[in-house]
């Protein structure tokens, strides 16, 4: 009684623990709610309407930190994040996602449940409650208005409908022409080629009597002829937030970033929460957490343009020529800048070279879990059975990395593997390094040629659970965390290789996001540009591909020191770079074994392994001193290709970029995957 009177008074007592609050919300049950049952790291919410159940996912930690934290609720596969709250109020939350998730008609309350299965009875037909629906009803005058727009501003064959009246819905396809995209971007984003010029398509379902005026909708991105489409299944969830938040605010977003505006809903002052989040560096929950303990955080850094802000990337822009062009309009904006967010949760990623070209899961608990568990992504099994070549490489890089003496620094990102049988438990993660048992792992994974054979991914897992059950998370881990696109160039399959190149490990290697390489290309019309070679030691690469080609001088990541200056150190003579990718070459430079005519040669098998990329480069500000070229600005470079040399076969030591029949074969290379 005492309980119940002080939440009447003014909600839960602040001494309340994790453990009092699930007592009184079992005592208590909130409406809908016919079950609550608690775990460690989650909360069992089962409800009367819909009769499904519903997790809400804890993170370590969190009964000692109670109630401030990150908490995310599991609805139909999908992690919703939540605002920081007590338990009744997470459950709250959760209660109206899932309401917002189902269609409006498809909701009952528990008030007129019975009723309606007493008009089921009435009526002869199971599962359909009589609905008075005037069918005969026009389509909402708004929606037309909104057709004729797109019509207008992209062209009448960007639009197509269909009406189920029976429903009251209206199925709407809007067709988005990705002709701003090159083709080996199309290729990384598992689009169709750009040859064959299909769009990418929105299809979006609405109440056709009620629009606007209704939370009836849904949305699903795909492209005709693709089983899978990375960039169609990112832009799903992009757009199924943007339909949370345009239906608060029709207008668009406003001038307040997500970040902040949590933290005024949690109630603390605007001026002190931006100074927090300046502060804090744009970590949300560290910034909740000094304001809520009181302090006045010290801002450590100069703050940003607005226009320069990762929340900027993701503005709504105003519904001025109604919601299906503001649909199209924030669609074409966001693919742009798609590869900067992560795939799951949407926040910013951090890279030390800027964006990068592949769309990637983020390292925040939450996102590592849903990729492991819920399998949002890739696999594993269909990346091998693509381009086995590439996983070839990405694992031989990961050893490389792991083993080094410097693995703390080039071993990053660090994974994040869960228990798939304990999901709550963790195996490997960043907050607390085990190099040793990454090691462990690593020397338990197969040949990637015997992965070959197995026909489906449960096979590929069977058999590397034999020697390892972690073995097979690990490698997920090490496909979907990199972010450059490579795609291993074979002379059997008509793709452009690079003769000069003495060896069969040759590798497109695309990195710069498409912002970026717009950015390049615009420079480049203004400066002619070079190719120049970039050396670097094979445990370095596992860093780069996954952080990008960035300026490391005077950082922890310098290692052979700027005697130049500070920049991107390149050179147009390939035994320089040789030298810096520690490959030791002969005199000669050309095989020194006769290679094997078994297919072995597709694969990386040795163990002392020389890797150089080769990059494009905008020629203003270089620093050319005879061989060594400094570039200071990390936008004018991109990488194109990237080579791998072994003990079998070597590189040409005289070999120069500056020779002209290996500029005119690297830019037909080029041209080829562009087009």
């Amino acid at each position: 009684d005492l309980l119940q009177f002080l939440y009447f008074i003014g909600g839960p007592p602040t001494h309340m623990t994790f453990n009092d609050d699930v007592r009184d919300l079992q005592q208590n049950l909130p409406e809908n709610v016919i079950a609550i049952e608690a775990s460690e790291y989650n909360l069992e919410v089962t409800l009367l309407n819909p009769c499904e159940s519903f997790t809400l996912v804890f993170p370590d930690g969190y009964r000692d930190s109670y109630p401030k934290g990150e908490v995310s609720a599991v609805i139909y596969s999908n992690y919703e994040e939540l605002r920081q709250g007590r338990l009744r109020d997470l459950v709250g939350q959760l209660i109206e996602k899932v309401s917002n998730s189902l269609p409006k008609e498809h909701t009952m309350s528990s008030e007129n449940f019975n009723d309606d299965e007493e008009e089921e009875e009435d009526d002869g037909m199971i599962g359909m409650p009589s609905m008075e629906v005037d069918y005969d009803l026009p389509l909402h005058p708004q929606f037309l208005k909104d057709v004729q727009s797109v019509k207008n501003r992209y062209g009448p064959r960007f639009i197509e409908y269909e009406e189920m009246k029976l429903l009251d819905t209206v199925v709407v396809t809007l067709k988005l022409e990705l002709d701003y995209l090159d083709g080996s971007v199309c290729r990384a984003w598992g689009l169709a080629p750009k040859r064959e010029n299909k769009p990418l398509c929105l299809k979006l379902t609405f109440s056709r009597t009620g629009y606007t005026e209704t939370n009836k909708h849904a949305v699903e991105c795909y492209q005709e002829g693709r089983e899978w489409c990375g960039l169609a299944g990112q832009l799903t969830r992009i757009l199924k937030s943007f339909f949370d938040r345009v239906w608060r605010n029709p207008d668009g977003d406003d001038d307040t970033p997500d970040g902040l505006r949590q933290l005024l809903e949690m109630g603390f002052a605007e001026a002190n929460a931006r100074d927090a989040i300046e502060a804090c560096d744009g970590d949300i929950a560290r910034a909740s957490q000094f304001l809520a303990e009181g302090k006045k955080p010290v801002r450590v850094k100069a703050k940003k343009d607005a226009d320069e802000g990762p929340d900027q990337k993701k503005r709504i822009p105003k519904r001025v020529h109604g919601l299906l062009v503001q649909i199209m309009d924030y669609a074409h904006f966001r693919i742009r800048t798609c590869s900067e967010f992560c795939v799951i949760c949407d926040k910013h990623h951090v890279f030390s070279s800027g964006a990068m070209l592949k769309a990637s899961v983020c390292t925040r608990e939450m996102c590592a879990f849903a990729f492991q568990q819920l399998k949002v992504g890739a696999d594993a099994a269909q990346d091998i059975a693509t381009d086995a070549g590439v996983v070839d490489l990405l694992v031989a890089l990961a050893k490389y990395a792991a083993n080094s003496h410097r693995w703390d620094l080039i071993f990053d990102p660090y994974p994040t593997i869960f228990d798939p049988e304990n999901p709550s438990k963790k195996i490997l993660h960043p907050d607390k390094k085990n190099i040793a048992y990454v090691r462990e792992i690593l020397t338990t994974f197969p040949e990637v040629r015997t992965l070959l054979q197995a026909d489906v991914a449960l096979d590929m897992k069977k058999e590397m659970d034999k020697t390892n059950k972690w073995a097979y998370p690990l490698l997920q881990w090490i496909i979907s965390s990199n972010t450059s696109h490579l795609v291993k160039l074979r002379p059997d399959s008509g793709q452009a290789v690079i003769k000069s190149m003495c060896t069969p490990h040759q590798f497109l290697m695309l990195s710069a996001s498409v912002q970026k390489e717009n950015q390049f290309n615009t420079l480049k019309k203004q400066y002619k540009t070079v190719f120049a070679f970039h050396g670097s030691g094979s445990e370095n690469w596992h860093s780069i591909l996954r952080n990008g080609l960035y300026n490391a001088s005077g950082t922890k990541h310098q290692v052979n020191g700027a005697a130049h200056g500070s920049g991107i150190y390149l050179s147009p003579s390939a035994s320089v770079s040789y030298g810096y990718s520690q490959l030791g070459i002969t005199e000669t430079g050309n095989s020194r074994k006769k290679p094997k005519n078994d297919g072995s040669m597709d694969f990386i098998s040795d163990t002392s392994l020389g890797c150089v990329a080769i990059c494009e480069v905008i020629d203003h500000d270089i620093r050319r001193s005879g061989d060594i070229w400094v570039q200071p600005h990390s936008d004018h470079v991109v990488t194109r290709f990237f080579f791998v040399f072994d003990s079998v076969h070597q590189p040409d030591k005289y070999l120069s970029t500056e020779d002209k029949g290996l500029c005119d074969e690297l830019r037909a290379a080029i041209e080829y995957f562009q087009g």
